[in-house]
């Protein structure tokens, strides 16, 4: 009877007896224990001096898959890397032995824009194309593999998977930019100092902080404009906004054009101006004055043809632009007299006939405006006398010809007449 004395501790193995065959009673693991020498008799009375050795190898199977031993699951790197540029180095032991413990590695998900590879052999992973924070997603999620060799059939190859997290880091890498080389606005006169004017809306397409904007207004000696030195005094931004509001009260008469210079910039440094022309509109502040709260004006004749000037009255207005123009426009249409929208010039429109009483003045009223909606008016009163003893010489009769009509009829078409 075969009897094992020694090196058989965890009872792996038994002989038979007769034949004296040894099999085993357990699956072996090489990774605890890879060899055994063993001490058999013939009989268990026997001496140990006659005792055999058998000395037992135990062969490698694929049986572990491979363990990733990286320390990091995520990586930071900047958007502005190279193509090329090493992320980090995959490294995944495998307690088996060659071939079976060979260690291969790849990306199986997470890469669908193709932006990593991987070494299979060295597990180097890098960047294969260009990275953008500002365009594509700002993290990515691969899951990379680490599989075996196994050596022949039956075994097969083991992996095991790990998912890397790779934050891309932003680059202030975009210059901020206005949608116009240059604003044109308009500020009414006379409005109040902190009135809105417009809002700037630069952009700047990196993300986080580099695309957070903030506006200012330079000085005429950093912006290089010196046409209209002081303007930027007069405006004032809100940083964050962009909203520009009115620094001053502005007066159409005294100036109507400022200009200064803009700027938008991110927190990296780059920045984009743009030039701003303000003009100030005209507001209607002052009533047309006449020369005369009351004129008359005396004809010879009852006999008087059509064109025929009775006189012309005169007012003026100190606003500036389209509310410095003065209209003139009767209160009332006459049946008799009309007067130029523009000159003023008052003429006969039909000939004194019956019903026209040559022994009552006649008392026409004036009013002077812009001729703009809502502008600011102001009247006279026009009075018309027959007298047969009046110059008759001293009026003009407009025939439409010659130097003598050239007052009536300035702008002379049918729409100047009131």
């Amino acid at each position: 009877q075969f009897t094992i004395i020694d090196g058989d501790a965890d009872g792996a193995f038994q002989l038979l007896s007769p034949q004296g065959e040894l099999v085993l009673l357990k699956s072996l693991d090489r990774e605890t224990k890879d060899s055994y020498l063993l001490r058999v008799t013939s009989s268990p009375l026997a001496d140990n001096s006659s005792a055999i050795q058998i000395y037992v190898t135990v062969e490698d199977a694929n049986d572990n898959p491979p363990k990733f031993v990286n320390s990091e699951s995520s990586v930071y790197i900047s958007e502005g890397v190279s193509i090329g540029h090493s992320v980090l180095q995959l490294l995944a032991n495998d307690a088996d032995l060659p071939p079976n413990s060979d260690v291969r590695y790849d990306i199986t998900s997470g890469n669908d824009e193709d932006l990593f590879d991987v070494d299979p052999v060295s597990g180097i992973l890098t960047v294969k194309n260009q990275l953008d924070f500002d365009i594509g997603p700002s993290e990515y999620s691969l899951v990379v593999r680490a599989s075996d060799s196994a050596k022949s059939p039956p075994d097969v190859p083991l992996s095991t998977v790990e998912t890397i997290r790779i934050i891309l880091e932003d680059e202030n890498d975009n210059t901020p930019h206005f949608p116009v080389s240059e604003y044109l606005e308009f500020v009414g006169e006379n409005e109040a100092i902190g009135s809105p004017v417009f809002t700037a809306r630069a952009t700047d397409i990196d993300r986080g902080a580099y695309g957070q904007l903030n506006y200012s207004i330079m000085s005429a000696a950093a912006s290089g404009f010196t046409d209209i030195e002081d303007s930027w005094k007069l405006f004032h931004v809100d940083p964050v906004m962009g909203v520009v509001t009115t620094n001053a009260v502005f007066d159409y008469e005294s100036r109507n054009r400022y200009a200064f210079t803009l700027t938008a910039s991110d927190k990296g440094g780059r920045t984009a101006r743009v030039r701003v022309r303000i003009e100030i509109e005209s507001r209607d502040e002052f009533h047309p004055q006449f020369t005369e709260r009351t004129y008359r004006f005396v004809l010879g004749v009852n006999d008087l043809p059509v064109g025929y000037i009775v006189g012309h009255v005169t007012a003026t207005d100190r606003d500036k632009g389209p509310d410095g123009r003065v209209v003139y426009q009767l209160s009332s249409q006459h049946s008799y007299f009309k007067i130029n929208r523009t000159t003023g010039v008052i003429m006969i429109k039909k000939k004194f006939d019956s019903s026209f009483d040559l022994k009552r003045d006649v008392s026409l009223v004036v009013t002077a405006s812009s001729g703009r909606q809502g502008s600011l008016t102001n009247m006279s009163v026009v009075e018309i006398a027959i007298d047969p003893l009046a110059d008759k010489e001293s009026n003009i009769v407009v025939t439409g010809n010659g130097s003598d009509a050239a007052l009536a009829a300035t702008s002379g078409g049918i729409a100047d007449w009131a």
